[in-house]
């Protein structure tokens, strides 16, 4: 039953579920928060919750919104005290995915390749390109799939590098292959104009080229 309703409550936070308008997302974002302080464990090794509180700080927009689920992702980590009371997003954001692959291992390696893979299809199809990997604290701007993949590929070495496992560093060059993200590929001029399709290229080789480094450094350590 419990896990139900995390299960449920994960959905409303989701920022990817178009059904949800944003005030909902925060009411279940405070619900979590104060699940926190009654059953913590339970939330802190729940999957679909953390996701829901990882995609929140990646792609949520509203600054109501993100600036509450990173105070909620804050506490989330054991070690809090080491963050201000209300922690901006780009502060709480590479500790709690760092935290999120040491808790939850392959499966949360596997979660966030096909969330990037996603925000590289979708990024794709917008009439503006984010490739920025820094972002000012107080851009109320999602974070860019470019952003993103960087911080993975630092948050997977340091996982990959506590475990000392062959078998970890295949798995995540064989998941990273097999999405094609270290693949280039070609878009075709007739299917739009050439300024768009050169922001989409330069999205496109900066992502590969992540993935490609990160995959040359893992396979030295083997």
């Amino acid at each position: 039953e419990k896990e139900k309703v995390l299960d449920l409550l994960a959905s409303y936070v989701d920022a990817r579920n178009p059904d949800i308008h944003w005030s909902l997302r925060v009411e279940a974002i405070l619900a979590v928060d104060r699940l926190l302080s009654q059953d913590r464990s339970s939330v802190i090794y729940n999957l679909p919750i953390n996701m829901a509180i990882l995609k929140s700080l990646v792609i949520e927009v509203d600054d109501e919104v993100v600036l509450i689920a990173a105070t909620t992702a804050s506490k989330i980590l054991s070690e809090t005290n080491k963050y201000p009371q209300e922690p901006l997003p780009p502060v709480i954001l590479p500790p709690f995915l760092s935290n999120f692959f040491s808790t939850f291992g392959e499966v949360a390696i596997i979660a966030i390749l096909n969330l990037i893979q996603d925000l590289l299809a979708e990024e794709s199809d917008r009439s503006e390109i984010t490739t920025r990997v820094f972002v000012s604290e107080d851009s109320a701007v999602s974070t860019s799939v470019v952003e993103l993949t960087t911080l993975f590929c630092s948050a997977v070495k340091a996982w990959i590098q506590s475990l000392s496992s062959s078998e970890s560093t295949d798995l995540v060059v064989k998941e990273i292959r097999r999405r094609g993200l270290t693949e280039f590929l070609d878009v075709s001029i007739s299917e739009m104009d050439y300024s768009r399709m050169g922001e989409i290229k330069v999205l496109r080789r900066t992502v590969v080229h992540l993935f490609e480094c990160l995959i040359r450094e893992l396979s030295k350590d083997v």
